[in-house]
């Protein structure tokens, strides 16, 4: 192992875990502002909308939970081989499953109340706020679903298959040590892996007959959609076991590029094309996207994040919190605008900011040095503020 995998903390793939968990701020505030419908998953649709936000909903989905899963496969690896088995799945269920449940318990009917609110403040309902409190006191405050935690139960199932296979295959086992020598020089090779994860993604999104990775927000288990992701976190997990982070800085701002030029592409295909040619342009082209976004984000970290900073170290102490509790004040604000006036960029402004701003005072003010930070996050918080050298054997964020 090099030094940059024995380390208990790699500062890169925590900045990026963090960032991209960050970015659901920015697509929770814009999807209120899209046209296009998003029914059953997100049902508040201001008075003002333009199709660039439908674009910049699409280009932030195309690679944030592919990469956070691909950081969060990382890090549950080094667990497995640093902690040891039964010290992972205790990690897991402290860092994960605990404050799934307590995130249901708590902010799921702020969800609600908040979602009901807009939706009834946009629509002009004069009596919103009575509307959203009787949907709580209607029974609405039992969580039915999973919101926008529904990644953190995808991580428990991921923890527990990958665990559970880690155990029972042992590493000295011949079938075992070819697949990982077989991983091994796909990512030694830049081109090979990316050629390799292309087809992975292109086939999640064939078989699923859709252009863009779906989501599950209910606690039914829908195995296709599950094993999505776990691909991601899969791919993660052979990074650490091969030790091929180092090599995964292979030039980060040319595939960010092309995976940008490519995305542009896809959204302007002509829609002239037969139905079938047209959904599988864009499935080659929003693959071939995905993939170079994920390891031009992962080469950009590797390569310029590599070390502490405590700018960074606070956005990544800060970022579980202020993800889980976001979602109510983006959800209310556009309700409490509706009637504001603004221009539609200024009210998606106000939005994002009022929903950065209100975050990170929570998390400052109410939970950094309290028990909830702590029960976020572990004992790390309080080395990150005070001694930011010892971390190298703490992890802060889920994964």
């Amino acid at each position: 192992m090099s030094t940059l995998s024995l380390r208990g903390r790699v500062y890169s793939l925590d900045a990026l875990r963090a960032i991209m968990m960050l970015l659901g701020l920015v697509i929770h505030t814009v999807i209120s502002y899209s046209p296009a419908p998003y029914t059953g998953i997100w049902d508040i649709k201001a008075k003002k909308t333009h199709v660039v936000f439908e674009l910049l909903v699409n280009w932030v989905h195309i690679f944030r939970m592919p990469v956070f899963f691909v950081a969060a496969g990382f890090f549950g690896a080094m667990l497995f081989y640093k902690k040891g088995p039964w010290m992972m799945m205790k990690n897991r269920i402290n860092r994960i499953l605990l404050p799934l449940v307590a995130s249901l318990l708590v902010i799921w009917p702020m969800v609600v109340f908040t979602f009901t609110y807009s939706i009834q403040a946009i629509a002009g309902n004069p009596e919103a706020l009575k509307v959203a409190y009787e949907s709580i006191l209607n029974g609405n405050f039992i969580p039915f679903k999973l919101a926008h935690m529904w990644f953190l139960y995808n991580l428990i199932i991921f923890s527990v298959f990958c665990w559970a296979v880690a155990m029972i295959i042992p590493g000295s086992n011949l079938i075992s040590r070819l697949f990982i020598q077989i991983n091994d020089q796909i990512l030694a090779r830049p081109v090979l892996r990316i050629i390799v994860l292309f087809m992975v993604f292109f086939s999640c999104l064939f078989f699923n007959g859709t252009y863009s990775l779906e989501t599950n927000t209910s606690f039914a288990l829908h195995f296709n959609l599950i094993l999505n992701y776990l691909v991601f976190y899969s791919l993660g997990w052979m990074i650490y076991k091969c030790d091929r982070l180092e090599q995964m800085n292979w030039q980060p701002v040319p595939q960010l590029i092309l995976a940008t030029v490519l995305f542009s592409v896809s959204m302007y295909l002509d829609k002239t094309f037969t139905p079938g040619s047209y959904l599988l342009a864009k499935q080659v082209l929003m693959s071939l996207s995905g993939t170079l976004y994920i390891f031009g984000f992962l080469a950009f970290f590797v390569r310029y994040f590599p070390t502490y900073s405590p700018a960074l170290s606070y956005i990544m102490e800060s970022a579980y919190f202020v993800y889980l509790i976001h979602l109510p004040i983006t959800a209310f604000l556009p309700g409490l605008l509706a009637d504001a006036g603004l221009p539609l960029v200024v009210e998606y402004l106000v939005v994002l900011a009022g929903t950065v701003l209100i975050s990170f005072l929570m998390y400052h003010y109410l939970a950094r040095n309290t028990f909830v930070g702590k029960f976020l996050n572990g004992k790390a918080i309080r080395q990150l503020q005070n001694h930011p050298p010892v971390l190298h054997d703490k992890e802060v964020q889920p994964a």
